[in-house]
């Protein structure tokens, strides 16, 4: 499949956001993982580029390292972006996207490209977005590929089931949702409705609560918050502190990550979630329809209170 005026900072890309609010900074490693003997075997040219919350554009970072084939980077987004910085902001966290763009394609404002070559250059190498306190002796991460999301030009409708049994939440423990609103089309514009449902140990449905993800933003969401402004805290503490949430939209993708920080330690617990095709090999066309559908009836119609 022929991909068409792709912009070819977006072939290969680390998108993710900082969590500065809570008191950590973040530093990404970005690898280039083609060598002599690979077909796409490339310079990787690195540029940086900082969002709002909100979505709103505060600019870039042209081209500033190169990594060779075989190499790796380690980049301290502060660096670039924050008080007094190429990018400035007064510290608020960011949405932040490493592009790692191909050198013979650098410079470019669009190519054509088959789809299979875009996720060829993806796979090669995951990133790892680390988030760290020299202050409170922490450092805690994930890794993943950050792969081109809400963009028509790949066809088929766009979907997100979330499903995280990895909901902690007590008096010193609160879990975190990072849901980011990311596309590779220029111009992109739409606001995602996403659904969150929160469920006790027990199978109980204690809360539900939707928000919305403006594009090229971030949400992060307090579990603890949720339930307690749902009146239902004290109730899910009781039923053991852990559960599972599950977030919806069948308008959109969004790109989740929970983050479960210890108030006193000030240890965190970073994971994203797969999503269904990792797990269910037959997922897609009627099978994830109905089962979308199955999900919005069970866990989206109605309220929470009405369910107990």
């Amino acid at each position: 499949m022929l991909v068409e005026g792709f912009d070819p900072r977006y072939i290969k890309m680390c998108y993710f956001a900082t969590l500065g609010e809570l008191g950590y900074k973040t530093r990404v490693s970005l690898a280039n993982g083609t060598t002599s003997e690979s077909p796409l075997v490339d310079d990787l040219h690195v540029s940086f580029e900082a969002f709002t919350s909100s979505g709103r554009r505060l600019g870039s970072v042209d081209p500033f390292e190169v990594i060779r084939p075989g190499g790796f980077t380690l980049i301290e987004v502060e660096d670039h972006v924050g008080p007094g910085r190429a990018i400035e902001t007064d510290g608020e966290d960011v949405l932040g996207i490493f592009h790692c763009t191909p050198g013979k394609l650098v410079g470019r404002p669009s190519v054509d490209i088959e789809l299979s070559e875009i996720f060829a250059r993806i796979s090669v190498s995951d990133e790892y977005i680390e988030y760290h306190s020299q202050e409170w002796s922490v450092s805690a991460g994930l890794a993943y590929q950050s792969i081109p999301m809400n963009d028509p030009r790949f066809g088929g409708t766009r979907s997100t089931l979330m499903q995280s049994p990895k909901l902690l939440v007590d008096g010193e423990t609160d879990t975190h949702l990072i849901l980011l609103n990311i596309s590779s089309l220029q111009g992109y514009d739409q606001q995602i409705a996403f659904e969150l449902a929160f469920i006790a140990a027990n199978g109980e449905r204690v809360a539900n609560h939707p928000i919305t993800v403006s594009p090229f933003g971030f949400t992060r969401v307090s579990s603890r918050d949720v339930l307690r402004e749902a009146g239902v805290l004290d109730r899910f503490i009781a039923l053991g502190g852990n559960g599972m949430v599950v977030g919806f939209s069948d308008k959109g993708s969004v790109v989740p990550l929970s983050i479960t920080r210890n108030d006193r330690s000030k240890g965190l617990a970073c994971d994203h979630t797969l999503p269904p095709m990792y797990y269910l090999p037959w997922w897609g066309g009627a099978v994830r329809k109905a089962a979308n559908q199955r999900v919005r009836e069970l866990l989206f119609s109605g309220s929470a209170v009405e369910r107990r």
